[in-house]
């Protein structure tokens, strides 16, 4: 006797496969996402921070232009600094995706001097490429956050590896390159922060960090007693935004820091490896 096949339980198998199909393609977008971001932009990365060191070359015209013309901290660097500067922002540039929202287009401009505000940061480290902060959000100006329901000119996002910049708040920033207030090093110290003691522990940041949150807490004291000196009062607001508003004043009034605030000074200089006065590395290999 011939073996019957039974029309139902086939109907179910097949019924079975489509599912798994569907399924299938439904998850493959997101298959390919993550690779993308967790496996191409590493390897990616990773091969431009070789390609650089291994195979220097000099920048193009366009970002050393910019470079002289807007960014005064890499127009005083000497020579050997000036190189480490360039090479590390090319680094960045090939590493990062740049999106415009509410704006046509992020334009060169803008990536070379935001690239820069994290190149300045991190000059003095050997972690410089913040590799899980791959996308940055440009807008023309404030935002509106949704859950934080409020507008923002800048913030960092660590869950979603994200960076997000009004350009004009920027670019105040760099107009006025000593009044203590510079949105694009604010964020960026955001950013270095949680990269190198949250995602990517550094334990010579972190050992140096702690040190200056010791003598921070003493500031944030100051602050919130009413007698700020030099710091502006939303430094005040929490430990983070106290280190957010230091690097600022490191970099934009590095003398009047020293002078008013020594202790603190040295150790962001110790933090960052880096004298914003000098303009000098304080160990060649950290």
């Amino acid at each position: 006797m011939l073996p019957t096949i039974d029309p139902t339980s086939a109907e179910h198998d097949l019924a079975g496969w489509q599912i798994l199909l569907i399924f299938a393609l439904l998850l493959l977008p997101v298959l390919a996402t993550l690779f993308y971001y967790l496996v191409f932009l590493n390897l990616a990365e990773k091969w431009w921070s070789f390609r650089y060191k291994i195979f220097p070359k000099d920048i193009p015209l366009n970002i050393k232009t910019e470079l002289v013309n807007h960014q005064s901290f890499y127009r005083d660097l000497p020579p050997e600094l000036k190189y480490r500067y360039e090479q590390r922002l090319m680094v960045f540039l090939k590493s990062k995706k740049f999106t415009p929202k509410h704006m046509p287009a992020v334009t060169e401009r803008m990536k070379i001097l935001i690239a820069a505000s994290a190149v300045q940061i991190t000059l003095g480290l050997n972690r410089y490429r913040l590799k899980d902060f791959r996308d940055i959000h440009v807008f023309p100006d404030r935002y509106w956050h949704k859950y934080a329901g409020k507008s923002f000119k800048g913030h960092v996002s660590s869950r979603r590896g994200l960076i997000c910049i009004s350009w004009k708040h920027f670019e105040h920033g760099y107009d006025h390159p000593d009044d203590g207030i510079n949105l694009g090093l604010h964020e960026m110290a955001h950013a270095v922060k949680l990269q190198l003691i949250r995602k990517d522990v550094n334990f010579r940041f972190l050992d140096k960090f702690e040190h200056w949150a010791k003598v921070g807490r003493k500031k944030l004291d100051t602050i919130r007693a009413g007698k700020n000196t030099l710091l502006r009062d939303y430094a005040g607001t929490n430990l983070d935004e106290l280190f957010a508003v230091s690097v600022e004043y490191f970099f934009e009034q590095p003398e009047d820091f020293r002078d008013q605030l020594p202790e603190l000074f040295q150790s962001m200089c110790d933090l960052l490896n880096q004298d914003p006065i000098k303009k000098e590395l304080l160990n060649q290999k950290t």
